[in-house]
């Protein structure tokens, strides 16, 4: 039995319904409408096609270039991200496909996406030989999943252009067991890789439209940045760290790019303060300390009035990103949950990239050094639950840090 199936139809115990189907694609196509950041929308995609087709795993590829890009998977209930970056401020997500026309080692990704067919196959441990494809392991590593039959489909847009390729892994049958996808499966899986092409096109043109939205705000934060001696490669990382910390916390995907987009806002009001103290390479007096502390009132007062979500957040992260948790920072002195969460949030993320970053009155840590003396501020500066969860990540958080390493 050939492990390549292209036409024939499978058990029909495995084709459910097509009327259902059918309603299953219309209440996708509803659902995915809506404007949404690119990476909730991958992770919508990918649990719509597992429930409509029901499979152990699922994948999502995107092209970029002359590439194809592993951005999302997910295996059962969990969901592994594969972390790409929509605003050029993270890493590049894992390349699992460069490799020249007709290349036989191509991953099956890869050949769906050259040849713009879809593609299922029984059994990819019994592929023929001569087969221009391969199953690539490595994509899958850690996800605990043994794989046997796969389906892929190229996301085609309007134009024609295979824009990424979606795939689906282990179909089950109704007794539960690994079973071949059938044809009325891969008419289904067609269906959803042309709506979620379109999808991507639209939500990729509104990441477009937030990172103009995004340059203006760095640059507009890094004119306070540059005047302290510092490179806009601070409120890059300081944002990131924010928003992965947030993320680590639960908050939705939404409260936490608002976040990302109104942290490099935290110190605007050094705008205000002289360079004789801003830039003062010793202790400051405890006249220039109070001068130096209206910062956080004068950004805070700058970016008031706004009616913009962003600037509204921006406006407290500005006002309280001092603040400490035990009631003994600034400017008002306020304790616990008094501080604003995305304040709370700021704070951590601020102190530790001002702790590996070389300042004109201090060295840098190493990263490692930094990480340690964070742990050791639950309770006192910083709120016990948010550094909590900032800790819980240091592998993403070193990977910013590598990204946008402080000279």
């Amino acid at each position: 039995m050939s492990s390549v199936r292209t036409n024939s139809r499978g058990p029909a115990a495995l084709e459910p319904a097509a009327e259902l189907q059918f309603d299953a694609i219309l209440r996708v196509c509803a659902n995915l409408t809506a404007p949404r950041p690119l990476e909730e929308l991958l992770d919508e995609l990918l649990s719509e096609a597992r429930n409509i087709l029901p499979c152990d795993a699922a994948a999502l590829y995107l092209g970029d270039a002359d590439q194809l890009l592993l951005v999302c998977r997910q295996n059962g209930n969990a969901k592994h991200d594969v972390r790409v970056a929509m605003l050029n401020l993270g890493l590049r997500a894992s390349a699992v496909a460069a490799a020249g026309p007709g290349d036989p080692a191509d991953p099956i990704a890869a050949h769906v996406a050259r040849t713009g067919q879809p593609l299922s196959i029984v059994d990819v441990h019994a592929l023929p030989h001569e087969a221009p494809f391969r199953f690539d392991e490595s994509a899958w590593e850690g996800m605990r999943v043994h794989i046997v039959s796969v389906l892929a489909a190229p996301m085609v847009d309007h134009d024609g252009q295979v824009v990424g390729v979606l795939e689906l892994l282990n179909r089950r049958s109704a007794d539960g067991q690994v079973a071949p996808f059938t044809s009325r499966d891969e008419e289904t899986l067609v269906s959803l890789a042309a709506v979620a092409a379109v999808s991507v096109r639209n939500a990729r043109l509104h990441e477009q439209l937030s990172l103009s939205h995004l340059d203006t705000i760095l640059r507009l934060a890094s004119a306070a940045e540059f005047r302290d001696g510092d490179t806009g490669d601070h409120i890059r990382r300081m944002s990131l760290y924010c928003e992965a910390v947030a993320r680590a916390l639960g908050r939705s995907a939404d409260w936490s790019r608002r976040l990302l987009f109104a942290s490099p806002m935290h110190d605007v009001g050094k705008l205000a303060i002289p360079d004789a103290i801003l830039k003062k390479p010793g202790p400051l007096t405890a006249e220039e300390r109070r001068t130096m502390q209206e910062h956080t009132v004068v950004g805070a007062r700058l970016l008031s009035g706004a009616y913009n979500d962003i600037l509204i957040m921006a406006e407290r992260i500005a006002l309280g990103h001092h603040e400490r948790w035990d009631g003994k920072g600034y400017p008002h002195g306020l304790a616990g949950p008094e501080i604003p969460e995305e304040a709370r949030i700021a704070a951590i993320a601020d102190v530790f990239d001002a702790l590996t970053n070389q300042r004109i009155y201090k060295p840098a840590f190493s990263f490692a050094e930094a990480m340690q003396l964070m742990g050791a501020e639950g309770g006192r500066h910083f709120d016990p639950a948010v550094l909590e969860a900032f800790l819980s990540i240091r592998g993403d958080l070193e990977s910013i840090y590598d990204a946008y390493r402080p000279n």
